[in-house]
């Protein structure tokens, strides 16, 4: 029996379907292929970035901690324990200042080397852990310029030690870009400002 026109027409059809699906699922498969490579060839690069992002981060912040505390590195304080009360130079506020020329005393000089200005400078005094008296202050210190305080130890109710060695004291003050620091005899730098906190808050 010859098929009729419409039988030939049908397989045609069917044929031309069964190619299209055939070439649709190459085409599909060489799609996922590429894609494929594509993702491996991806991850290729972002696997070294991901171990060295981690490393860039850490020396953004140190760089900006460097630049953060660049001018307060500059400015330190000096303590020279002696009965000398003639030293020439230093700036003396009367308020805590011991008369007596044979007591002991403390000087401290405040030294900035910076290339600006710093603002609200405080000379907080110890007689050993214990804060002593009211803190000297000056408004400001200009670059390439110090100031000094002198006092002579003694405790809360008046009565003198008589040892220099037990008085300390540390200097606070703020930087040109408004940022707090205080500064110990030994060197120690540390910010105090507020933002410095809500940073190591959210670092821990």
């Amino acid at each position: 029996m010859v098929p009729t026109v419409p039988t030939w027409i049908a397989a045609i059809a069917t044929a031309v379907l069964a190619v299209g699906a055939i070439l649709a699922a190459i085409a599909a498969r060489t799609i996922m292929v590429a894609q494929s490579r594509q993702l491996k060839a991806q991850h290729d690069v972002i696997a070294p970035l991901a171990e060295v992002l981690p490393l860039l981060a850490k020396a953004l912040r140190q760089s900006l901690a460097e630049r953060r505390r660049e001018q307060a590195c500059h400015v330190f304080i000096e303590l020279t324990r002696s009965n000398d009360h003639g030293q020439a130079g230093a700036k003396r506020p009367s308020r805590g200042i011991s008369q007596a020329p044979a007591s002991p005393s403390v000087t401290a000089t405040v030294h900035n080397g910076s290339r600006q200005p710093i603002h609200d400078v405080y000379v907080i005094w110890q007689l050993g852990t214990v804060r002593m008296g009211k803190p000297d202050r000056a408004a400001r210190l200009m670059p390439d310029q110090h100031l000094c305080f002198e006092r002579a130890p003694e405790v809360a109710d008046g009565v003198s030690t008589g040892d220099a060695a037990t008085l300390a004291a540390f200097l606070t003050f703020r930087d040109a870009a408004g940022v707090r620091w205080t500064v110990r005899e030994d060197g120690t730098l540390s910010d105090i400002s507020p933002a410095a906190h809500e940073e190591q808050d959210a670092q821990d």
